[in-house]
């Protein structure tokens, strides 16, 4: 599977003058192949299925969890060092993820969406990173699809806020196949259509 990485990404939020937004965005999409944005395969009954992303994707059959190369996700620089004091960080996560369930005579019981986040020395963040946010979605019946959608601001008080404004971190998105009710191997189709990362900062005392 051909593979994409990111670029260290850096913001400096120096100097912050009364009114001014600092805020940069990557469209985690457009670094996909047209074989990374859609996937057909069968969920095995023992192991459901598990997509790992960043910093391309990977797809996991056995229950073994991500490869070497998809642990640690992706990291993020925001600064050298912590983000001042005077700036509040604020982070906006988009995605949208279909599932078809090509089985006609399987249903998949439920499939979850996470973001994940941890500190930038975590060998896997999968096993002791901190839940940003997840979203599910109920059964989808054989024939039919489901669609994961999330788009999700995380601020000051927010899980994982502390791990964000520290400047440098990793971060991670898993999607969670359960195997089919029934018994046996059901087959997917996965889309993806979007998937992108907003980090804006602003002094305290400015009103957006």
């Amino acid at each position: 599977m051909k593979k994409y990485y990111f670029p260290a990404v850096v913001l400096l939020f120096t100097s912050c003058a009364a009114g001014t937004i600092y805020h940069f965005e990557i469209d985690f999409f457009s670094f996909l192949s047209s074989e990374e944005r859609q996937m057909r395969f069968f969920v095995p009954e023992e192991t459901g299925a598990q997509l790992y992303f960043f910093p391309s994707v990977y797809l996991d059959l056995n229950g073994s969890g991500p490869d070497e190369a998809h642990r640690k996700g992706v990291e993020i620089n925001l600064a050298a060092t912590e983000v001042p004091d005077q700036v509040r960080l604020y982070l906006k996560f988009s995605c949208s993820i279909i599932l078809k369930n090509i089985s006609e005579d399987k249903t998949i019981p439920d499939a979850s969406l996470s973001f994940i986040a941890s500190g930038k020395d975590t060998e896997n963040i999968y096993e002791s990173g901190t839940v940003l946010f997840s979203t599910s979605l109920s059964e989808i019946q054989g024939g039919q699809e489901g669609a994961i959608r999330s788009l999700i601001t995380i601020t000051q008080g927010s899980s994982g806020y502390d791990i964000l404004s520290s400047g440098s971190f990793l971060l991670g998105c898993a999607v969670m196949i359960s195997p089919a009710q029934e018994g046996g191997e059901v087959e997917v189709l996965y889309s993806m259509d979007q998937c992108s990362i907003f980090f804006g900062g602003y002094p305290f005392g400015f009103i957006p």
